[in-house]
């Protein structure tokens, strides 16, 4: 890919991704070919998807386009100066932050509610808890028009990567990596740290285990009860690179 993805998804024909320079490509699954292929007009900064194989992109000029598969298709959904995130639900509202506040908006892009909110750096939907939202050292939790305090981590952390799965919330601060259980308190179930690379995306994957994305283009796939660690292949023509990380789950203590 030409750039940087920000946003990437699988439907049943197709994997969907969205790069920094404002491609949009459309793989078919069984052989990887380009299916489709469209450019959104300017670069992008954020996108976010769904497990159904919807996905949304944010461009640098504050347009909230929508991506669609069939037919291949982008819509502008609203326009928001200055947006910097956004987080996709299943029913395709959307959380989107912009300086000094938070709204979320129907499909349509009317907006359904907003609140005031400090800096944020990164969105997430969780299929039965809502929204989250991270900044700084906190992640909070936004319903209805209210953004409420959730987990306060170390002082010296800045959220920069967010996303939620069954096992509970994962938070990206830079050479960090949080897990955070849904119960309450929201106790950590799982933190790596990682000594010269930093987190750049999180995906939550089958059974136990978490992706997490890394500078560099490599990643590691952890099981967040274990604490066993795999790490992604080196890809043909590319430097094979080393790290150390060091992982802390609850068994440990």
């Amino acid at each position: 890919m030409p750039a940087p993805a920000v946003a990437l998804a699988q439907t049943a024909a197709h994997v969907v991704a969205a790069t920094a320079d404002g491609s949009v490509f459309w793989f078919d699954r069984e052989n990887g070919t380009v299916a489709g292929q469209m450019h959104a007009g300017g670069r992008l900064v954020a996108g976010a998807s769904t497990r159904q194989g919807h996905v949304v992109v944010l461009a640098a000029d504050g347009k909230l386009i929508g991506v669609n598969t069939h037919p291949q298709l982008l819509t502008v959904i609203s326009v928001m100066p200055g947006a910097n995130c956004v987080a996709l639900a299943d029913d395709g509202r959307t959380l989107v932050a912009t300086p000094g506040r938070l709204s979320e908006l129907d499909p349509s892009g009317r907006v359904l509610g907003n609140a005031k909110s400090p800096p944020l750096n990164a969105l997430a939907w969780h299929a039965t808890e809502g929204w989250f939202a991270a900044g700084g050292c906190k992640v909070q939790r936004y319903n209805s028009g209210r953004l409420k305090g959730w987990v306060k981590l170390p002082d010296d952390q800045n959220a920069t990567h967010l996303a939620a799965g069954q096992a509970g919330v994962g938070v990206g601060t830079g050479a960090y990596f949080w897990l955070c259980q849904l119960a309450d308190p929201p106790d950590p179930l799982l933190r790596v740290n990682y000594m010269k690379r930093l987190v750049t995306g999180i995906s939550f994957g089958p059974q136990r285990w978490i992706g997490l994305s890394l500078n560099g283009g490599d990643g590691n796939k952890i099981d967040y009860v274990t604490g066993a660690t795999n790490r992604s292949d080196t890809h043909p023509g590319r430097k094979h690179n080393s790290w150390l990380l060091t992982i802390w789950t609850p068994k440990q203590k």
